[in-house]
């Protein structure tokens, strides 16, 4: 049992050095003397902390705002259409789009920490009321219907009901904001306006512009840790009280709640397309940028497909080496290095022509969303196969027998959601792609140049057309799973 576990410690052991490339390529490729600045670190820290943390609060509320209306939708019109997924699409499109659309909606738009902290609450207010929506149903469902029928007052249940059952849930969101907040980089990259406006704007600006890269891997190592330490706050979730599949309660829902946020995503929305529309009608400046808009699409295609079969890939090897021990407590603690440092560490790897740039590029984007995809439940999904795993070894079947008959028709389909859903990302990437290439290899990077010289009518039909490759190319990845379902059911 020794020997058969020996190749896969190793081969745990090479994946987890991947993981850990960019940091060991910066660290061991220059001399780690640093000229620190601690009034220039303290500013970025600040900042990162002022924006992660109003991001968090405005998320936070939103999403309360936002629960008891999809209740009300979830109760009225699940039959119909579901409401979940129309409140998150922000959250799962690309920055790109909803950058585009909120400068559209809000003009001047407002540069700087307060931009920065509007468009992360915009990005995570459906995601908020999504999960404490589902946190209400599952705590306060008979005692919503038992204070109703009390008479209990709206403003008594929430504050001695709601309040005390749900904070720890609400706690647990504002960390789950404020670490994706506090790590952001491609939203302040645009809207960010100053000098060191984050701590990842920072790094950037150590490597790109002062070319410190001694002082930018030391501030994203401790950018990192600091990330860890927030991972392991943890605030225990209070006992279930009970669950009721018919949710009705008059207090738990709100009729205003849902049209009030229906109306602010359909505006934006409008804003976004509008913006789409202006663009169209300037359809004729596009024959002074055909040779990059062609370009920019075969690199686009090529970035996606490559990131998407890059995490199948992953995905794959992670799910073959998967084991609770070490390895599983690793992927579910490490932090992925800053945005930032990724960049440059595949920036000084090898020579910086086309086709590296390319491959730099979607090494670069596999290794930021991987361990994001492994904690989105890919994770707790293979821990719960872990039963079959053991009960077919005890039937004397081996890894490889194990594997290919038991986990993967198991596993196939989620792999191949979770690649399209990368590969769409892909498509509206900017922040690493503008690291490594030295040109608009990417409609992303076309769309985010026109962006931030304010002509957002063109931006906007490139990112439009972004959209229409993303979805392709997520269908493209949704086909060769039906098919290779078939061949599995066969």
């Amino acid at each position: 049992m020794q020997n058969r576990n020996h190749p896969q410690s190793i081969s745990q052991g090479l994946l987890v050095l991947f993981l850990l490339s960019p940091f060991l390529v910066l660290f061991f490729h220059f001399q780690m003397t640093t000229r620190w600045d601690w009034n220039e670190f303290l500013w970025a820290l600040k900042n990162s902390i002022w924006q992660g943390f109003w991001s968090a609060v405005l998320s936070c509320i939103g999403g309360l705002l936002l629960a008891p209306g999809l209740i009300f939708c979830e109760n009225r019109f699940s039959k119909w259409f579901n409401f979940n997924i129309f409140f998150l699409l922000p959250n799962f499109l690309p920055n790109l789009f909803i950058l585009i659309g909120l400068m559209s909606l809000i003009d001047p738009f407002p540069m700087g920490s307060v931009g920065v902290v509007i468009v992360h609450a915009f990005i995570n207010f459906g995601l908020c009321g999504v999960i404490l929506k589902e946190v209400m149903k599952t705590k306060l469902s008979k005692l919503s219907d038992v204070s109703f029928i009390l008479g209990t007052s709206r403003g008594h249940f929430y504050l001695r009901v709601v309040w005390p059952l749900i904070r720890k849930d609400i706690l647990q969101v504002f960390f789950l904001v404020f670490v994706t907040a506090f790590s952001s980089f491609a939203i302040p990259l645009v809207v960010g306006g100053g000098k060191g406006i984050n701590l990842e704007i920072l790094i950037f600006e150590k490597i790109k512009i002062y070319n410190d890269w001694s002082t930018a891997v030391l501030i994203s190592g401790v950018q990192s840790l600091m990330l860890f330490a927030f991972s392991l706050i943890n605030f225990s979730a209070n006992t279930v009280v009970d669950v009721n599949p018919h949710l009705q309660s008059r207090y738990l829902e709100s009729r205003l709640s849902f049209y009030l946020f229906s109306f602010l995503y359909l505006v934006f929305f409008y804003s976004y397309f509008s913006g789409v529309w202006e663009g169209v009608a300037s359809w004729a400046d596009f024959e002074l940028y055909t040779e990059e808009i062609t370009s920019g699409i075969i690199g686009t295609l090529t970035i996606a497909i490559g990131v998407g079969c890059g995490i199948f890939a992953l995905l794959m090897l992670i799910t073959r080496l998967h084991q609770t021990n070490w390895f599983h407590r690793f992927l579910n603690g490490y932090v992925a290095p800053s945005t930032a440092l990724i960049g440059f560490a595949f920036l000084v790897l090898g020579p910086n022509t086309s086709l590296y740039i390319l491959a730099k590029i979607i090494l670069g984007l596999m290794l930021s969303y991987v361990i994001y995809l492994y904690k989105m439940g890919y994770g707790n999904y293979l821990i719960e196969l872990q039963r079959y795993k053991e009960k077919a070894s005890l039937l004397g079947a081996n890894d490889n027998l194990i594997f290919w008959k038991v986990i993967f028709p198991l596993t196939h389909k989620r792999m191949f959601l979770y690649s399209g859903i990368a590969a769409f990302w892909a498509t509206g990437d900017y922040g690493i792609s503008k690291m490594i290439a030295n040109r608009d290899i990417s409609l992303a990077l076309l769309s985010e140049t026109f962006l931030s010289h304010y002509r957002i009518g063109f931006s906007s039909l490139l990112s439009f057309i972004l959209l229409v490759i993303g979805l392709l190319v997520f269908l493209a990845f949704r086909g060769v799973q039906i098919v290779v379902s078939r061949k599995i059911n066969y």
